[in-house]
């Protein structure tokens, strides 16, 4: 946005704000308290040098930081008959109709003759057969799909989405730790190859960021463990380095929030940590917040709303099976930000977790071909649980991202041990377009 530096969800914010909505509105669709927006909205008058919402929204129409909202005028074209004045013309038919008046009544007959038998023969009368239903079918069709594969087969990987595109960073390949950065664009459904992250590694994770990738620590091609902190540019193609984290980690859950980095857990290379670090990208200054409930490596920490989840993972006395919820508004003010949510069940083994519009999906294997999905909706704080059968899946450890409703599973292990290139999505929302009714 040029030299107004606004974060990620400040742009949200003042997008929504120039949709005239209000702070209710904003607080609703963004899944945050009315007070954060307020607090935002602040912040934006700020950086914007203006002091109400209808000069924020002028102001960001016209440095092009949002669309108008106004439809832009399209023009109308009326025809307009041109008008002759003619002279009276005298019927030619009247006189034939006059002198040959008996034709016309057989004609007619004839006519109302024909047309009775037509409709007698055909099934115009007949049951209505039944047809399939677009609306219908919208409901019923596979969920699953075998997408183009990865160029570089590998599991333990580094995955990020941004701009409707599908970063694969890093990882462990037949050839070892790697470096090689691969994009899949969803629009083109083609993959290609990026510039290479400048520290191969495995086992680490990313998170984006004002339109930057974040990939901290990971694990080395000796086995041994970095804390480097390396930035990738999607605009750019670029990559640049960044304060380390305090100590070396790997396989920890990261997410978001407020345009921050949060990191859960991890493994030090002696053990479990229950270690959370908050990384401020303006000031590029790392910080420890209150420890986990619940050391845990491999663990999937996912933003909903205010909140951040902490699911799955290994503890150590085995697989993680509770599910910690994290507020960061409260770690900060200091009071207790841990909450529990219902666990993981025992007998199905841990996938992953995603966001897929505004709800947590958690992904389970009960047995070959047969999976569990979990559905929690904050808004009602409720859960709902259903199996799903395929043969798609026939990898372990993939790692999942999400595109507009979309789940992927990336890389893993296939049934030889061998790293993966298979790629496979899992429509998890549908979109169903009604057809505009005008009068």
């Amino acid at each position: 946005m040029g030299n107004i530096n606004l974060s990620e969800r400040e742009s949200e914010i003042l997008k929504l704000l120039g949709q005239g909505k209000s702070n209710k509105e904003i607080a609703q669709e963004l899944f945050i308290s009315i007070n954060t927006v307020k607090v935002h909205l602040n912040n934006v008058f700020k950086k914007l040098g203006v002091s109400s919402r209808t000069e924020a929204t002028v102001y960001a129409i016209e440095h092009k930081l949002i669309d108008s909202p106004l439809p832009k005028p399209e023009p109308v074209q009326v025809f307009v008959p041109m008008y002759h004045e003619r002279e009276p013309e005298h019927s030619k038919i009247s006189p034939f109709l006059k002198q040959f008046w008996w034709a016309t009544v057989l004609a007619v007959f004839a006519l109302l003759t024909g047309l009775s038998f037509l409709i007698r023969s055909s099934n115009i009368f007949a049951d209505p057969t039944p047809t399939s239903s677009q609306f219908i079918n919208a409901f019923s069709q596979e969920r699953w799909y075998e997408m183009p594969s990865i160029p570089t087969p590998r599991t333990l990987l580094a995955i990020a989405t941004w701009d409707n595109a599908i970063y694969a960073i890093g990882g462990h390949t037949n050839e070892g730790t790697s470096a090689v950065v691969e994009r899949f664009t969803r629009t083109s459904n083609l993959w290609e190859t990026m510039a290479p992250k400048p520290t191969p590694v495995e086992l680490a994770s990313a998170a984006v960021v004002g339109g930057k990738i974040y990939v901290p620590g990971g694990q080395l091609g000796d086995g041994t463990l970095t804390n480097v902190l390396e930035v990738y540019d999607p605009r750019t193609d670029s990559w640049s380095s960044k304060r380390s984290l305090p100590f070396s980690l790997a396989n920890y859950g990261i997410s978001t929030y407020e345009g921050r980095l949060f990191i859960f857990g991890g493994w030090d290379g002696k053990g479990n940590r229950d270690t959370v670090l908050h990384y401020n990208t303006d000031s590029d200054r790392w910080e420890e917040m209150s420890t986990l409930p619940t050391a845990r490596s491999g663990g999937r920490a996912i933003t909903l709303g205010e909140r951040i989840i902490l699911v799955g993972g290994e503890c150590n006395n085995g697989a993680c099976l509770s599910i910690e919820v994290y507020d960061p508004i409260r770690d900060m003010d200091g009071e207790d930000p841990w909450l529990q949510q219902m666990p993981l069940n025992s007998d199905v083994k841990f996938i992953g977790a995603q966001e897929v519009s505004g709800s947590l999906f958690v992904f389970g294997i009960i047995e070959s071909g047969v999976y569990e999905l979990r559905n929690y909706t904050p808004q009602t704080n409720s859960w709902y649980t259903y199996t799903e059968k395929t043969n798609m899946l026939i990898i372990e450890k993939p790692q999942l991202t999400s595109i507009n409703g979309e789940v992927y599973f990336l890389g893993g292990v296939d049934s030889n041990g061998y790293p993966s290139e298979k790629v496979v999505r899992y429509q998890a929302v549908y979109t169903i377009v009604l057809p505009q009714i005008t009068n």
